[in-house]
């Protein structure tokens, strides 16, 4: 049982946020691209989009809370402290991350071109 959260401090064409990943074939991506928030799943190099709206603001704080390892639930907040729940269908399941020979790591992700980088205030990462 962990969170992980950030706060982007840039906006543009690139896919910049949080993320649960595998390797580059299998990881969770959570964050800003363009006005959109995204959350998107990589499996076997096949992606999918679980959620995409317009971005509620346009600097957000994004957090990622795990639960029994591999259930994640998403969350987005314009200061910080008031945390508004993504609405998926239900909890993320990403066991598939979990592999013979890795676990999944949270961490940053920037997907994206060079000339549109992220940029990021923090990364916290707290056992709850």
């Amino acid at each position: 049982y962990y969170v992980y959260q950030t706060k982007i401090t840039n906006n543009n064409g690139s896919l910049k946020g949080l993320t649960m990943y595998g390797d580059a074939q299998n990881y969770l991506a959570f964050g800003a691209k363009g006005n959109q928030l995204v959350v998107k799943t990589v499996k076997d190099g096949n992606e999918q989009i679980l959620f995409a709206e317009s971005l509620p603001t346009e600097l957000p704080y994004l957090r990622i809370q795990v639960n029994k390892g591999t259930k994640c639930s998403f969350f987005w907040s314009n200061d910080g402290k008031n945390w508004k729940k993504v609405q998926l269908p239900s909890n993320t399941d990403m066991s598939y991350l979990v592999r013979w020979d890795r676990v999944a790591r949270p961490g940053l992700i920037h997907a994206g071109a060079e000339n549109e980088p992220a940029r990021f205030n923090h990364f916290y990462y707290t056992n709850e």
